[in-house]
C-alpha cells in the first residue's frame, strides 16, 4: 500500500515566506515509501480570506466534489 500526502501549511506574514519551504522535502525524509502530491501554502494573514483557494485546491487533488 502506498501512502499519498497532500501538505497545507500556513505560513508566515510576506513576504518573509514562499511557497511550502522545507515542508515538501521534511516529510518525505520522514516517510520512505510515501508519495508526496501537490501542497498548498496559505500566508497567514490570508488564511481568513483563503476559502475559495482551499476548495479550488481540495477538487484539484480529488478530495473534493461538487
Amino acid at each position: 500500500m502506498t501512502t499519498k500526502l497532500h501538505l497545507a501549511v500556513e505560513q508566515g506574514q510576506k513576504p518573509m515566506s514562499s511557497g511550502l519551504g522545507t515542508t515538501e522535502r521534511d516529510y518525505a525524509a520522514s516517510c520512505p515509501g510515501a508519495t508526496i502530491g501537490k501542497g498548498l501554502a496559505v500566508h497567514g494573514e490570508e488564511v481568513r480570506e483563503a476559502d475559495a483557494e482551499v476548495r479550488s485546491w481540495l477538487r484539484r487533488i480529488g478530495v473534493l466534489r461538487d
